[in-house]
């Protein structure tokens, strides 16, 4: 095996061990259906209207999560957008963390890839209804390695996500810790 294989195999077994840790902490969840919790709230077909961008006066707590969610509902079922978004913060968030450990052992990597996104913080956020800061915490680690590689490039790309909204919670959450 050569040390490209290697790293990707590593990746891989971190994202894999994200997206069974997700498996199992969205359990049953996870069927046809909505997750109706609090702060998130998906239906069929999410329309773009004046409040999806902030524009009606009122507090613009969801811009630019909602738009994200209502283009991607336009392509997808809503549920189903749903379901990829609570997988995605286990397995960026476990790959990632994993991603940040100095070992190329295996073990201590998925140590901390777990312990990073199967974490009572999670679970209550999860709970909460706060999927893009969820999607924001699971986006740090791999702005961080960007930053610690000492190339703006892929710390600019890293942080494209915040713009896109879908890590509105990576702008609040990420940037103070890079400076």
């Amino acid at each position: 095996m050569t040390e490209r294989t290697t790293a990707r195999t590593r990746h891989g077994a971190a994202a894999l061990t994200g997206l069974v840790l997700g498996l199992l902490a969205l359990g049953p969840g996870l069927a046809r259906g909505y997750l109706l919790s609090y702060d998130m709230v998906a239906v069929p077909r999410q329309p773009l209207t004046a409040m999806t961008f902030g524009l009606t006066g009122t507090l613009p707590r969801h811009v630019p999560s909602d738009a994200f969610v209502a283009a991607l509902s336009a392509v997808v079922p809503g549920d189903l957008v749903q379901k990829a978004l609570l997988l995605l913060v286990f397995v960026l968030g476990c790959a990632g963390a994993a991603a940040l450990v100095p070992s190329r052992r295996l073990v201590p990597r998925l140590a901390a890839g777990a312990c990073y996104v199967w974490n009572p913080y999670v679970a209550e956020r999860l709970v909460l209804g706060h999927w893009a800061l969820l999607l924001g915490y699971a986006a740090l680690p791999w702005a961080v390695a960007a930053a610690s590689a000492d190339g703006t490039r892929r710390l600019v790309r890293a942080l494209v996500p915040a713009a896109v909204g879908g890590f509105a919670a990576m702008a609040v959450a990420g940037l103070p810790a890079l400076a």
